[in-house]
């Protein structure tokens, strides 16, 4: 009896074997129902990365011979990530989309302003908090230029 274990581009590992109802129920006490996944249109069991080792473990015990195949580096994503558009700073700095009303960038400004005021932080942070009140200050008056009303 020969059984196949599969890793997947996800993580995942694919595990197929002849049916064996020791195994079947050897895979289902040891392997949670949260690890492992049924798929009757293919015959297999899809197993979660962090129980792979177990299921091919039961697998050898039950079947003897396991042939292991990696496909994790062989998968292309059809669909690449594209380059992450740049973001202006100073909408960054005050943690807001580009498309915002300037009522969102005043709400942002004082909520930014109430927790990171000098006056308001200890006497150890101080000097760090003017520092930032004067970056979101900065951010906030190039912010106002660009925003609709």
């Amino acid at each position: 009896m020969v059984a196949q274990a599969t890793y997947r581009w996800d993580g995942q590992v694919e595990c197929s074997f002849p049916y064996s109802k020791y195994l079947v129920e050897q895979i289902k006490i040891h392997i949670p129902a949260s690890g492992r996944e049924w798929v009757p249109e293919r015959k297999v069991w899809i197993v979660d990365q962090p129980w792979a080792t177990t299921a091919i473990g039961l697998m050898r015990e039950v079947c003897g011979n396991v042939i292991v195949e990696d496909r994790r580096s062989t998968y292309q994503d059809p669909f690449p990530p594209t380059s992450k558009p740049q973001t202006d700073p100073d909408f960054a700095t005050l943690f807001i989309l580009e498309s915002a009303p300037r009522c969102v960038a005043d709400a942002a400004f004082k909520a930014l302003a109430r927790e990171y005021h000098p006056d308001r932080l200890p006497a150890g942070e101080r000097e760090q908090g003017h520092e930032l009140m004067v970056r979101i200050n900065t951010a906030y008056e190039r912010v106002l230029e660009r925003v609709a009303s």
